[in-house]
């Protein structure tokens, strides 16, 4: 598995997997991904307008109102995020069964613009494990919610969609990780509108709750093996990189909301953070993280 987490990206061995996981890895990896990318694609304001046979023309001198810092931890964020996908994964190859009560509902209910930012990180962490175990009506579902929370945040040309249906798709000859990487160089580059960073920051927020709140409640009824307590602990390492991503928006009265609720879980995920392999992790520490992100979630969703 990747472990950037100390500059080493070029990742190790797994176990042999048949040839339709890898197929639905590469596509649902993707998926997780392009929820966090995808948002600031092409509807983040600022850059000048589309000219016939030109190429977007975006205005950089906006660009610093977000620091070299907040883009790094973005880029690490994107990272874990794909952790959390290979780790459904892993616990399907595991034996662990599609338990859909671990899931939010995709008929849920977010009110304020807050939650619906959210709640677009807590779908798109419902859709990847759903769809890691090839449940076909709830990725439609999911990616139905996904839409429909964009509208409401007004984001939704945000979104495009015939890239969305390529990433859900069936079609094993399209390279899923190469449209993912477009979209994020895309994304990335565009990086320049604060409010956008903002709801991008709390859905980050809202996939590290549900990302958590799942494979902790996967495991809390039977504890994994050492490659799961691994993805666990890659999940909560992105802690650190979250905690930051807040920290630049504390002052605005949504996301520092959230960055007190996750301030207030400190101490249990520092706790895990610092057992610096998880091979010290114990059941008692699954339980401590399930009960966390869920006090997280009730109190912020």
């Amino acid at each position: 598995m990747l472990n950037c987490r100390t500059g080493d990206c070029t990742g190790g061995s797994n176990p042999p997997l048949s040839a339709n996981l890898k197929i639905m890895k590469k596509g649902i990896i993707s998926l997780f991904s392009l929820a966090v990318s995808t948002i600031l694609i092409t509807s983040c304001g600022g850059g000048g307008d589309h000219e016939a046979g030109q190429m977007k023309v975006y205005n950089y001198e906006k660009a610093d109102s977000l620091s070299i810092d907040y883009l790094k931890e973005l880029g690490s964020v994107k990272v874990n995020i794909e952790q959390s996908a290979k780790l459904y994964g892993t616990l399907r190859e595991s034996g662990y069964s599609f338990d859909g009560s671990l899931m939010s509902p995709s008929s849920t209910n977010f009110s304020s613009s807050k939650q619906q930012a959210l709640g677009l990180g807590v779908f798109a962490a419902s859709l990847a494990y759903g769809a890691v175990f090839e449940q076909q009506q709830n990725t439609t579902e999911y990616m139905g919610a996904i839409f429909g929370l964009a509208d409401k945040l007004g984001i939704s040309d945000a979104f495009d969609k015939n890239l969305m249906e390529k990433l859900t798709s069936s079609d094993t000859t399209l390279n899923k990780n190469i449209l993912l990487t477009k979209a994020y160089v895309n994304a990335t580059d565009q990086l320049y509108s604060e409010d956008r960073a903002q709801l991008v920051t709390m859905m980050v927020a809202g996939g590290f709750i549900e990302g958590l709140l799942i494979s902790t409640g996967a495991t809390k009824v039977r504890f994994g093996n050492a490659e799961i307590n691994y993805g666990i602990y890659e999940q909560v390492y992105s802690y650190d990189n979250t905690i930051k991503m807040l920290e630049v928006f504390k002052d605005k009265p949504d996301v520092g909301d959230v960055y007190k609720a996750f301030k207030e879980q400190e101490g249990v995920f520092k706790g895990v953070i610092g057992l610096h392999t998880p091979k010290k992790m114990k059941e008692s520490d699954i339980e401590k993280l399930n009960a966390a992100v869920t006090q997280l979630k009730s109190k912020l969703l």
